[in-house]
């Protein structure tokens, strides 16, 4: 990946709602792979509470997935290709509900169109 791919890759996760701590975080562990909080903590340089915070941020979006090895709890990254599969399916979902919004929309328009035309 060079340099325009991780600028675009950052560009997206923080159109998607990312804050520059969780892109630095995902972008890290993509990198390493698979950590516990107090590992993440030490070779990022961040405090091991906050550490421990963004990493639960990234796994209530879906980026990170905790799973238990040796009896440690660790966070690991999704691959890019399973978000881009879960925006896809949020971007369906919105779609639908946009239609059924506009639909109701049109409907209650109806009545009151009339009312304000008199």
């Amino acid at each position: 990946m060079d340099i325009s791919d991780i600028d675009t890759l950052r560009s997206a996760l923080s159109r998607i709602g990312l804050s520059p701590i969780e892109i630095a975080a995902y972008e890290n562990l993509l990198v390493v792979g698979s950590r516990p909080a107090s590992l993440f903590a030490r070779e990022s340089g961040c405090h091991r509470g906050n550490a421990y915070q963004v990493l639960l941020s990234l796994r209530d979006k879906g980026l990170v997935q905790e799973v238990m090895k040796n009896n440690v709890k660790q966070f690991s990254p999704l691959p890019i290709s399973t978000i881009v599969e879960r925006l896809e399916l949020l971007l369906s979902d919105m779609a639908q509900a946009r239609k059924f919004l506009a639909h109701v929309l049109l409907e209650s328009a109806g009545p009151l169109k009339s009312m304000t035309s008199h």
